[in-house]
């Protein structure tokens, strides 16, 4: 859909050029901007309240809660350049609804699910999977990936990663994943992944090669599954600023929701309360009715 607004187009250009943002984040941003412009049929920076709450109504209400959550911060984002550009001088996006969304737990990959896919997949594939299991890279991180990424310094393998925003971490990699990248094939440089197009791969056919192979065999996972695995692996062995670090997240309480509970300890709680349950009641007969006090109770 082409930008309409001439606002929209600065902000989307400053979103790509300065901002950093991903073209799939660009790309849905600019449809629900211009969809807003068609709902209130004039310039943004001219909507008031109600222009916005129309449109939450018209085009945003009855959709899944990850849905509407993404548009409405879409459209806060845009209203919050107009203010920092001095393009406007209200916010009127006060009154629009961010629903709180439900956080559930991480279901990683089982370990003996990892190994059934890695041991069917090809050298490429293996790659991916590995990488992802191992090193905790998201599919767009291995479709970015290049050979000159993979650094060996005092003796341990690096990789370069470079993830949302343009951020970039520092990632140790074990004999698992160098072996994996050894059979997938070693260059001086170029992307790691190319596509049967000769072409770098995208991050969606990452994606999609790997949920093919996972589901092909039986296993109901994701790629995304491959990524918790290793968080949750990290979470036992390191501290929560260096889960955070290895993973990418500015935020510490992503990486509090990858620590499980510690299993002996949490097994003797149960075992205790169980105890507790199976402890007979001491027996304590009622005083019958007109009974006379007892001498202690006469002389409190």
């Amino acid at each position: 859909m082409p930008t309409i607004d001439p606002d929209i187009a600065d902000h989307i250009a400053w979103c790509a050029d300065l901002r950093g943002l991903t073209p799939a984040t660009i790309r849905v941003r600019r449809w629900v901007l211009n969809r807003l412009a068609i709902s209130a049929d004039r310039p943004l920076r001219d909507c008031q309240v109600g222009h916005l709450l129309v449109w939450e109504q018209t085009f945003v209400a009855g959709l899944a809660p990850e849905s509407r959550r993404c548009y409405v911060q879409h459209v806060i984002s845009f209203y919050a350049w107009l203010q920092k550009t001095g393009r406007i001088s209200h916010d009127p996006t006060e009154m629009l609804t961010r629903p709180k969304l439900p956080k559930p737990l991480p279901r990683p990959i089982t370990e003996t699910d990892l190994k059934r896919a890695i041991n069917a997949a090809s050298p490429k594939l293996t790659a991916m999977l590995c990488l992802m299991a191992y090193c905790g890279l998201r599919a767009m991180e291995c479709a970015n990936l290049l050979w000159t990424d993979i650094e060996v310094a005092d003796g341990q393998t690096w990789i370069r990663i470079r993830g949302k925003g343009n951020k970039e971490r520092m990632v140790p990699a074990g004999e698992v994943v160098q072996r994996a990248l050894r059979r997938h094939g070693t260059r001086m440089r170029g992307p790691v992944f190319i596509g049967r197009d000769g072409r770098q791969m995208r991050p969606n056919s990452v994606s999609q090669v790997v949920n093919e192979h996972l589901h092909r065999l039986g296993i109901r996972s994701s790629a995304h599954k491959l990524r918790a695995r290793y968080a949750t692996q990290a979470a036992k062995h390191c501290d929560l600023s260096l889960v955070a670090q290895l993973l990418g997240w500015t935020s510490l309480n992503t990486a509090r929701h990858y620590i499980k509970p510690d299993s002996e300890r949490s097994l003797k709680l149960v075992a205790a309360l169980d105890a507790l349950a199976a402890t007979p009641v001491p027996r304590t007969d009622p005083a019958p009715t007109g009974a006379r006090p007892t001498e202690r109770t006469a002389a409190s």
